[in-house]
């Protein structure tokens, strides 16, 4: 039915969906106990015309979010049309009863049924409240992180079942639940047969696992997984999208002109003009062979042309490593191939060069064992001169193996044993394992240290804010000439004057750590009016909240004068004054909500001045943030002294971090923290603000490489 790897896959397939089902259960128990959540007012208050509409779209649900004050949300409208797919059974609009399957829970009966007898109490009403609007947008989003790790999980059950020549995955693994059946062969599988499979005999799930895994899966609520369904779950647009570019990347050639991928017909010449550029090259990838350029159809072609490739050990297939998901670049079209034939029937099979050809792809540090010194060297180096070394009985003199292609006379023949390649294959990685979780740990360490050191200045800039430090006067405070921008040397002067001196290296470096990436963009050394507002106040405040670090010095200083002088209603979100006159009970001219509104409006220009005491709270302030600057860059420091190469040991990180996604998210920065410390996770956001920013979703390596090295390994 499936082997080893693919129930590796498809177990953690159903685990994830499993344990994603059980929290966005969770959301749903928490968004209906709220009294003023009714599902039909909610469904109508998403919608953009909701007297003529009846269903619900992706982009209804996307203006509906801009629209939200409460909650800030990074979700695309690409990702809620994946949502609405998953639950409209692929009509791409979400109906009424679809909306249902979304936001009722499905354990919790006695919740389901409460919310469902609740009524609106005006139909004319059709907003969602504050508490259920938070809970939905939770509940989107956690729906949405679902789906993307869903999706990573089916790309590679997909590349594995393409790369091994393993067909029918879904019907072998709908029969590998129908194992402990009792009725094996159906179309259809209970919770019983599931949880004999996955609870008592491979002990991966526990009961109620397997139950939110048929609330995941099974839509219909018979409470039997049907084949369809199950078929549909482990099918989806991003990952048969993979398995396209995992095609042409492997079986078509690069113009280099212009980029475009090119495939030749197969009795054609080898050298070809694009069609777009016009640019003349070398194309070796033949468009009637591309499935015999697959890594399982030359292991299978190898196999039938060399009668010896099973009875032999290590033979070509083994050492070349043709088959191999790792060596897979030696097959693209962008390497260039041998005319020759490279089967066990080439009489080059016995020279060292012909292999030295054949695994230049296993020479990178990915694929090969670390020597004592510290550098890379290949497994095969020390058996390439006795990989065919074969004798007859009762002589000593070896031969090659092109003797043997012959006719076989009738005496009995013995191969020698030769050693493995597996066998040194798998030491090479269990060693290069063993040093990514080294270089893994070390970096960890040092991104907790400073974790560390960011919730700690965190801790000094709302004592600042509460001191009731106006940001305008710390400006001018800052600015000694009236710039316009806050230079370097402004702190060094002003921190030099005082009781508490620094070093102006120390401020260098305190401009470096807040100011990392483009120095064109960036101008390091300077800070403007945006900029000292997230330097100054935490990110709680409403100022750092509001004003973004890219805003001009105009554009600051109104956001700043509306926080400051307005508030928000509490039931829209529109910024609200009164003047000195008026009561201080006010309605909203937009919602029409009362409430009480303290803040008076003046039209008089006010100079804002600082106090002796919250200057000396700046000078505080600062003194430690150069501190604690200078503290972060010796970790670095110690970092770079503490692994072998610091570029190997973060890309031994990155990594293991990104699963090999080529980015890391939130949820795998969590992960990789947590494992090495127990901590909240309002720190782990100031990290990942550090590495990442506030507004991106993914961290690349270059940023996470920039936020490790020291300065002057740039």
């Amino acid at each position: 039915m499936l082997d080893a790897r693919e129930e590796v896959i498809i177990s953690g397939l159903l685990k994830v969906a499993a344990d994603g089902e059980a929290e966005c259960d969770f959301i749903r128990a928490r968004m209906c106990e709220d009294p003023e959540f009714e599902p039909y007012t909610a469904f109508k208050a998403l919608q953009l015309k909701p007297m003529t509409s009846g269903v619900l779209t992706a982009k209804d649900i996307t203006v509906w979010l801009t629209r939200q004050y409460y909650k800030t949300s990074l979700l695309r409208e690409r990702d809620l049309q994946n949502l609405i797919d998953h639950y409209s059974m692929g009509e791409g609009v979400l109906r009424y009863e679809g909306f249902l399957k979304l936001v009722l829970p499905r354990e919790d009966k006695r919740v389901r049924s409460l919310v469902m007898c609740r009524r609106s109490s005006s139909m004319l009403e059709r907003e969602m409240g504050r508490d259920g609007g938070y809970h939905f947008i939770r509940l989107l989003e956690q729906e949405c992180a679902l789906y993307e790790e869903l999706t990573l999980r089916r790309k590679r059950l997909l590349e594995y079942e393409w790369r091994e020549d393993r067909e029918h995955i879904a019907q072998r693994a709908f029969t590998w639940l129908q194992s402990m059946s009792s009725a094996p062969g159906v179309t259809h599988v209970s919770v019983l047969a599931v949880c004999r499979l996955l609870c008592d005999v491979k002990e991966l799930l526990s009961i109620n696992q397997v139950e939110q895994l048929f609330h995941r899966v099974n839509l219909s609520g018979t409470d039997m997984l049907s084949f369809a369904e199950f078929d549909k779950f482990l099918q989806s647009k991003e990952a048969n999208a993979y398995l396209n570019e995992l095609y042409v990347r492997n079986f078509s050639t690069m113009c280099p002109g212009c980029g475009a991928m090119v495939q030749r017909e197969g009795g054609a010449c080898n050298n070809v003009t694009c069609y777009y550029c016009r640019t003349t090259f070398k194309c070796n990838t033949n468009a009637q062979d591309a499935d015999l350029l697959s890594p399982r159809a030359i292991k299978t072609i190898s196999v039938q042309q060399n009668p010896y490739a099973n009875d032999v050990s290590g033979g070509f297939c083994a050492r070349s490593g043709a088959g191999s998901p790792r060596n897979v670049a030696s097959l693209s079209p962008r390497t260039p191939r041998k005319t020759n034939n490279m089967s066990m029937m080439s009489t080059n099979v016995g020279n060292d060069t012909s292999f030295m050809s054949n695994t230049s792809s296993l020479t990178s540090p990915r694929a090969a064992a670390t020597n004592v010194a510290g550098g890379y060297s290949t497994v095969l180096e020390n058996e390439n001169n006795n990989m065919f070394t074969t004798s007859y009985i009762g002589e000593d003199k070896p031969k090659s193996m092109s003797t043997y292609m012959s006719p076989p006379e009738p005496q009995s023949v013995i191969y020698a044993q030769t050693p493995k390649a597996t066998d040194s294959f798998q030491t090479g990685e269990l060693m290069t394992k063993r040093r990514q979780k080294i270089n893994l740990k070390k970096v960890v360490e040092c991104m907790c240290k400073m974790m560390d050191v960011d919730h700690l200045i965190e801790s000094e800039k709302e004592q600042l804010w509460q001191a009731g430090v106006n940001l305008e006067a710390a400006f001018k405070f800052l600015d000694r000439y009236q710039k316009g921008y806050i230079a370097d040397t402004d702190v060094w002067q002003v921190m030099h004057g005082s009781d508490l001196p620094c070093t102006f290296s120390g401020v260098c470096q305190l401009f470096r750590d807040l100011k990392k990436g483009d120095a064109a963009k960036l101008k390091q050394g300077q800070l403007s009016l945006a900029e000292l507002t997230h330097v100054l106040f935490p990110k709680q405040s409403e100022e750092a909240a509001h004003v973004e670090q890219q805003m001009k010095d105009a554009e600051a200083l109104n956001v700043l004068y509306v926080v400051r002088s307005t508030i928000s209603c509490p039931g829209c979100g529109t910024r609200v004054q009164r003047t000195m006159e008026g009561c201080s009970s006010v309605t909203c001219s937009v919602c029409r909500t009362p409430f009480r509104c303290n803040l008076i409006g003046d039209d008089r220009d006010t100079e804002f001045r600082l106090t002796l005491t919250q200057k000396h709270k700046i000078k505080q302030y600062l003194k430690f943030a150069i501190d604690a600057a200078e503290d972060t860059e010796r970790f670095r420091k110690m970092l770079m002294m503490d692994v072998d190469a610091l570029s190997t040991a973060l890309l031994d990180a990155f990594l293991l971090m990104s699963d090999d996604k080529g980015y890391i998210s939130f949820l795998d920065f969590q992960k990789a923290i947590l494992e090495q410390r127990n901590v909240r996770t309002k720190e782990i956001e100031l990290l990942w603000q550090r590495f990442a920013g506030s507004q991106s979703r993914r961290l690349g390596f270059v940023d996470f490489a920039a936020q490790m090295r020291p300065f002057g390994t740039q």
